[in-house]
């Protein structure tokens, strides 16, 4: 573990956590972290793990999953991390609000469809940013959460 990289640390046996301040000051990513570390707790991972400490490289892909135990579980804390900053019924309202405001018709099966071409892309990015900034999020929780309600189609990535 590099600990020039650790953003936070939860410790099981006090329910103590500990966030880390690097040079760069992010309160999204220090919200993010406390949000995480409070989910470990709060789905008993303490069972499975002594102490749990998150990297700044292991925000870099939020939704990407192995098979191994502890990449199981730090995936459930940050899905649970998005569900407490970003409420799913305060989502939609938000997301239905903007996407009235900017003039959106609902086209097909999807609301927003993001792909290579440069209008999806800067419709999409439009409303992610808006969201980031109501609920003081990264773009990249926010884009998780809107594909998980079937709000954003990322075409972009690839299923297997």
């Amino acid at each position: 573990m590099n600990e020039k990289n650790l953003l936070g640390r939860v410790d099981f046996e006090s329910n103590e956590i500990f966030i880390y301040k690097n040079d760069v000051e992010d309160e999204k990513r220090d919200r993010f972290t406390l949000a995480h570390e409070i989910s470990h707790i709060i789905l008993g991972h303490g069972r499975y793990l002594d102490k749990d400490s998150l990297e700044e490289s292991d925000l870099a892909d939020l939704d990407v999953l192995d098979n191994s135990m502890v990449a199981k579980l730090e995936f459930q804390a940050n899905y649970l991390a998005g569900c407490l900053l970003v409420p799913e019924k305060q989502l939609v309202k938000e997301f239905l609000k903007i996407y009235s405001e900017l003039g959106l018709v609902r086209r097909g099966i999807f609301w927003v469809y993001l792909d290579n071409q440069s209008g999806n892309k800067l419709t999409a990015n439009n409303i992610i940013s808006k969201l980031a900034r109501y609920f003081n999020v990264s773009k990249s929780v926010i884009r998780i959460r809107l594909i998980g309600f079937g709000l954003l189609h990322d075409a972009r990535i690839k299923v297997i």
